[in-house]
């Protein structure tokens, strides 16, 4: 049996668009909403399959623009409330189930669909998903039989093989994911022959495709009378694979606020509130909404707990007499519904002092349910503590933040402690407006803290923070080598510790290492790290290689060109790099046509940059990079510092010697472009400014040493 899997995944927002208009309602006048659907057609004959649940939250989805990556989600609970996307021209990509080289059960997925967005409208997005295995089966004839004994065929790619045996072969296929470059399936035959010596056969199936399936027939046949003999023969059997039967699989309810952020508390004075709504958006009908709350029977509802969906239409007149009112709309022919919670202004207000935590639960037809909790906070507060953004929390300071409730607030400061002690420290706020702020600094690293807002009269609420992690820059130093099998020299403590990686995987198939260690030229420690330019040649064959180090993975070597990885996890946000360089610069003698405007009437320059990315991430091989870096001319993949993805940036250019003959130290402050937690930092020197075109000079050469961030 085949089926089609629908992993349904939108932007939640995208749905208002058939819900009444209020002033509360979400904007949707600004950049286009996305609503994509992920169908996979995926084969199960005489396969185990895993569980539609499983499959929905190991799929990841990616979302391309024209120039790089800007989305990526990983499963069904990944997608966030709303996609929203500026005008342009996109893709979507989406990949499911596992990727192996063989195996007997794991499969995996692939489709692409190119959309576009438009201001201020939805678009719907179908993804359909192949499979993207190559996909053998044997069949053993019973010619065999009385010819062959203990008989196998063992079919592969590059790296991996699967064996079928007489008991196996009629009940499974094989899944194969084919390596770079490699198009061909290789079998091998094997058996023992009546005489009892050994029967050996090979074979390969050219140029194989995916979503395709090959059936391999082994049998044996009678040769011609007049010729005599006999032969072991393989048919093979070329088919695609076709789809026939369909299964959905769809994500919980979303539920969010409209104008506010749901997590936080609805915090205000008795007579300060405004109406507040909140959203349930599902892929399927809402079969129930509960809203519950320990004080709801004290404020005159009839029940502590209650169904919006169920109720009856009396009791749900007394709820909407009191200021709770709801609105459910169900689209039948997209199987979409949003359910519309709206708390009054009177019923807020009407609310005394008092924390009222009010649990939302919705359930839909397919059995899936979330739930959330809106607090709301009535208080005749003077001052109120803000909780403590990620991105305003630093080693070794923070920026604590607070709201002005009454006018008459005064001597607003901000207090605060290490958790677990008594004595309060307090630091002067600046008041902008409503709000104000301080700064506190000498706390220590990875340490929570306790703080709130005070005034002359008043100590607001208590809240936590804890101090970022003094992250270190791994072998920033350079101390710590090793040459690999092929005589690369690799600034890393070993392959299974790999941190900084650089192109001397390239160069050392000309014989060459372009980056080494230098003990002749450094600032501590015993050595420092040396990119050497140099053309790089073996038999009067080669090219130009920039002398380069880079954090990240040197993933393959693709003719004379390079796949490089870029990156490493990494969640801290440090405010500068620090270290010290040598270098040497040189008149351009290798030039490129792909970069004209480079000649060899100019000077070469070294560089050094730095940059934090978010959780949108490249993968190569089924590893995750900030980029996956491509310098082959036809395929070419570069680091561009504008991509989306990129939260913060730091580079250094030298454009000429460096002064003396020692290293200089040197400062890279950081600029951030978001609050974002960062997920990937890059750090990648280079001694020639356009070595990813191969392009620089031959007297261009760098030292680095003693690197680190510098945090605040």
């Amino acid at each position: 049996m085949k089926k089609i899997i629908y992993f349904i995944l939108f932007g939640i927002a995208a749905m208002l668009t058939f819900s009444a208009c209020s002033n509360d309602e979400a904007d949707f006048s600004g950049e286009g909403k996305l609503k994509l659907k992920v169908a996979i057609n995926e084969t199960i004959d005489k396969i185990v399959s895993r569980s539609s649940d499983e499959l929905a939250e190991n799929c990841t989805i990616y979302v391309y623009n024209s120039k790089a990556l800007v989305r990526k989600y990983h499963g069904l609970s990944e997608i966030p409330s709303e996609i929203a996307l500026l005008s342009g021209n996109y893709r979507a990509e989406a990949w499911a189930g596992d990727s192996v080289d063989a195996s007997f059960t794991q499969k995996y997925f692939k489709g692409t669909t190119p959309f576009t967005i438009s201001k201020g409208s939805q678009t719907v997005v179908t993804v359909e998903c192949k499979i993207a295995n190559v996909v053998a089966s044997v069949n053993f004839d019973s010619s065999l039989t009385g010819v062959l004994s203990d008989y196998a065929v063992s079919v592969g790619n590059s790296k991996a093989s699967l064996d079928f045996t007489a008991e196996n072969a009629s009940s499974v296929k094989g899944y194969y994911m084919m390596p770079d470059g490699d198009t061909n399936l290789t079998y091998v035959i094997t058996g023992k022959q009546i005489d009892g010596t050994d029967f050996r056969k090979e074979g390969v199936i050219e140029n194989v495709k995916r979503a395709t399936e090959y059936a391999l027939t082994i049998k044996y046949s009678q040769a011609d009378d007049n010729v005599g003999g006999a032969f072991i023969e393989v048919e093979v059997d070329e088919s695609t694979l076709d789809i026939n039967e369909s299964v959905t699989l769809k994500p919980a309810p979303t539920i969010y606020g409209s104008g506010f952020d749901i997590s936080q508390s609805l915090f205000g004075e008795q007579g300060s509130f405004q109406k507040r709504t909140v959203y349930i958006a599902a892929v399927a009908a809402l079969t129930n909404v509960v809203v519950s709350c320990d004080y709801f029977t004290t404020l005159g509802f009839p029940a502590n707990e209650f169904d919006l969906i169920n109720m009856s239409e009396s009791a749900y007149s007394s709820v909407e007499a009191l200021g709770l009112t709801h609105v459910y709309t169900y689209i039948a022919e997209d199987d979409n519904s949003i359910s519309k919670i709206s708390f009054s202004e009177d019923l807020l207000n009407s609310l005394p002092n008092g924390i009222y935590n009010v649990v939302i639960k919705a359930t839909d037809a397919e059995g899936k349910t979330s739930q959330k909790t809106v607090v709301i906070e009535v208080s005749d507060a003077l001052v109120v503590t803000k909780a403590a953004a990620d991105a305003d929390i630093k080693q070794y300071s923070a920026t604590l933040r607070g709201t002005i409730a009454k006018a008459e607030a005064s001597n607003i400061v901000i207090k605060y402690r290490k958790q677990g002690e008594s004595q309060w420290q307090s630091a002067v706020a600046t008041v902008e407006g409503d709000t104000f702020y301080a700064k506190v600094t000498g706390l220590t690293a990875s340490t929570t803290y306790d703080f709130m807002a005070a005034c002359d009269s008043f100590d607001g609420k208590v809240l936590q923070f804890t101090t970022g992690a003094d992250t270190p820059l791994t072998n920033g130093g350079f101390e710590d080598w090793f040459t690999d099998s092929e005589g690369a020299l690799v600034p890393s403590l070993s392959a299974d510790n790999l941190f900084w990686d650089t192109g001397n995987h390239g160069s050392i198939t000309l014989n060459q290492n372009i980056t080494t260690k230098d003990t002749s030229i450094k600032h501590g420690g015993t050595c420092s790290i040396k990119m050497q330019s140099a053309y790089v040649a073996l038999l009067g064959i080669g090219k130009f290689a920039a002398g380069n180090v880079f954090v990240g993975k040197y993933l393959k070597t693709d003719g004379t060109n390079g796949i490089l990885g870029f990156g490493r996890p990494f969640t801290a946000r440090p405010k500068a790099i620090h270290g010290y360089v040598k270098y040497r610069t040189g008149n351009i003698n290798y030039t490129s046509s792909d970069i004209p405007e480079v000649t060899k009437d100019m000077t070469d320059k070294g560089t050094l940059y730095f940059a934090l990315t978010n959780s949108v991430a490249e993968s190569y091989d089924n590893t995750d990079w900030s980029f996956v870096i491509r310098t082959k001319s036809s395929e070419r993949r570069l680091f561009d510092k504008n991509d989306s993805r990129i939260i913060a940036f730091g580079e250094m250019i030298w454009d000429a010697d460096t002064e003396g003959d020692d290293m200089v130290e040197f400062t890279i402050p950081i600029t951030y472009y978001s609050d974002e937690t960062p997920s990937y930092m890059m750090l990648v020197g280079s001694a020639s400014y356009w070595g990813d075109y191969f392009v620089g000079s031959t007297s261009a050469t760098m030292w680095l040493d003693d690197i680190e961030f510098v945090y605040e």
